[in-house]
C-alpha cells in the first residue's frame, strides 16, 4: 500500500517519516546492517518488521497465556522448597523489555507500573516498532528497531535512538543517508549518551557484532569486531561499566542454543577471547544439552549469565575466578539476566511460588539476595531484557 509522509524533528536533524508499509518476507529471513559503502559484507535483502507495540496490550498485572516463549526454556515451576526472602533489595534504576508485543520501561521497584512506550511512541512518529529495546547504561537512551523515523524504514525496520523521553527519535544512518539494520534476535546494545552502537548483523561469519559511531555527517559505516571469533554466530552483545569491552553469545547454532558459549572482544575488534564453555562444567553442573546465553557484566568486571549446567539457572563468573558459581541455588528456571549500575541483576524468573509458570520479572541483590518481583503474572518474552539508571 503507498505510504503517506509527515515531517518531525528528530534528535540531530529533519527526517521524514512513513507510516507503516509492509513488504513479503524473504525466503531467508535475513535481516543485517546495510550501509552504503560498510566493507563488512554486511548485506541482505529486506524483511518485514516483526512485533509492534502501536496498540495498547491489556492491563499488564492481568494474567495472560504464556507464549512465544525462548524454545531452550522450560515452564515448569521447580521452585526448591528452601527458597526464602533472603534480604530487602534497593530501588531505583530502570528495566526495559518486551512484553505482548508491546516495548515497557519500568522502574526497578517493586510496585510501580510498567510504562508501556507505544502510545508515546505513536505520538512523535506514528509507525511499528520490531520486539527488541536496549537501554542505555546512564537510563537516557533507548535502542529501538523500528519504522518510525525515516521514510526507508518503511516495512523494513531500522535502528533507531530514541531518547528516554520520548520527545526526540531518530533512524541511524550513515554518512550516505543509508540506515543500519541488525538481524532480528541477535540483538544490540547503546552507549551512555546515545553516541556508540554495537549490534548483531551478517558480516565475516554468518552473524557478526559490527559497532557504528555517531559522527556530525551520520554514523559511520558499521566494523565488524568479532572477526576473529571462531563461532558462526556472534550475538546479544552487552557492554562493560567503561564501554570499552563487549561481552556476548559465541556458537554455532542461532539464539543461544545447546553449545552457545561466551566470548569477549573490545569495541574495536581487538582482544577477542572464549571465556567460558560449555564444557568447562563448574562443580554440581551436568553435561548433556548444555548452553550459556544472555551475559551481562558487573560493576567490578564481573559476568552474570545464564547456563543450562542444572537446569536454566542464573551463574556468576567474578573478576579472577577460577570458576563460576550459581547466583542462587533455590531459583530455577532464571533467564535473561541484565545487571543494574549499582550490580542488582533483573531477570527473567519462571519459578516463583504459586506462579503460572511465566516469565516474570524479578530483581535480586549481586549477592544474590532479595526476592524482588517487579512484574507478575505477564509472560515477558525471553529476548532478552536491558539495565540502566
Amino acid at each position: 500500500m503507498p505510504c503517506h509522509l509527515r515531517s518531525v524533528t528528530p534528535l540531530f536533524a529533519s527526517v521524514v517519516l512513513a507510516s507503516a508499509c509492509f513488504m513479503p518476507e524473504p525466503a531467508d529471513g535475513g535481516v543485517t546492517a546495510e550501509s552504503g559503502g560498510s566493507d563488512d559484507g554486511a548485506t541482505s535483502s529486506p524483511e518485514p518488521t516483526g512485533g509492534s507495540d502501536a496498540t495498547d496490550p491489556s492491563d499488564p498485572t492481568a494474567p495472560t497465556d504464556p507464549s512465544g516463549t525462548d524454545p531452550t526454556t522450560d515452564t515448569v515451576d521447580d521452585t526448591g522448597d528452601d527458597a526464602t526472602d533472603t534480604g530487602v533489595v534497593p530501588e531505583g534504576g530502570h528495566v526495559a523489555y518486551v512484553l505482548e508485543g508491546g516495548l515497557y520501561v519500568q522502574d526497578a521497584t517493586p510496585g510501580t507500573e510498567p510504562r508501556l512506550l507505544g502510545p508515546e511512541l505513536d505520538a512523535l512518529a506514528p509507525g511499528l516498532d520490531e520486539n527488541f529495546v536496549q537501554l542505555s547504561s546512564d537510563g537516557a537512551w533507548l535502542l529501538l528497531s523500528s519504522e518510525r523515523f525515516d521514510a526507508q524504514c518503511a516495512g523494513y525496520a531500522c535502528l533507531s535512538v530514541v531518547d528516554i523521553g520520548v520527545t526526540q527519535g531518530e533512524a541511524v544512518l550513515d554518512t550516505d543517508g543509508a540506515p543500519l539494520r541488525f538481524s532480528g534476535g541477535n540483538g544490540g546494545a547503546i552507549t551512555r549518551g546515545g553516541t556508540a552502537i554495537a549490534f548483531g548483523a551478517e558480516g565475516v561469519h554468518t552473524r557478526d557484532l559490527h559497532w557504528t559511531e555517531r559522527t556530525d555527517a551520520g554514523w559511520t559505516a558499521p566494523v565488524v569486531i568479532t572477526a576473529d571469533s571462531p563461532y558462526a554466530y556472534n550475538t546479544l552483545p552487552r557492554l562493560d561499566v567503561n564501554e570499552q569491552l563487549v561481552v556476548f553469545d559465541c556458537g554455532d547454532v542461532p539464539y543461544g542454543d545447546v553449545g552457545t558459549a561466551i566470548c569477549e572482544v573490545g569495541i574495536g575488534g581487538d582482544g577477542f577471547r572464549v571465556i567460558w564453555t560449555p564444557d568447562q562444567v563448574p562443580e554440581g553442573g551436568g553435561t548433556t544439552d548444555v548452553f550459556l546465553h544472555h551475559p551481562s557484566y558487573t560493576p567490578d568486571g564481573g559476568i552474570v549469565f545464564e547456563a543450562s549446567w542444572t537446569g536454566e539457572q542464573l551463574w556468576v563468573l567474578a573478576p579472577g575466578a577460577a570458576a563460576p558459581v550459581l547466583l542462587r541455588a533455590d531459583h530455577h528456571n532464571d533467564n535473561a539476566p541484565c545487571v543494574l549500575p549499582d550490580g542488582r541483576v533483573a531477570s527473567l524468573w519462571l519459578g516463583r511460588r504459586g506462579s503460572s509458570g511465566v516469565h516474570e520479572l524479578a530483581i535480586k541483590n549481586a549477592d544474590g539476595s532479595g526476592d524482588g518481583m517487579l512484574l507478575i503474572d505477564r509472560d515477558i518474552s525471553d529476548v532478552g531484557t536491558a539495565c540502566g539508571l
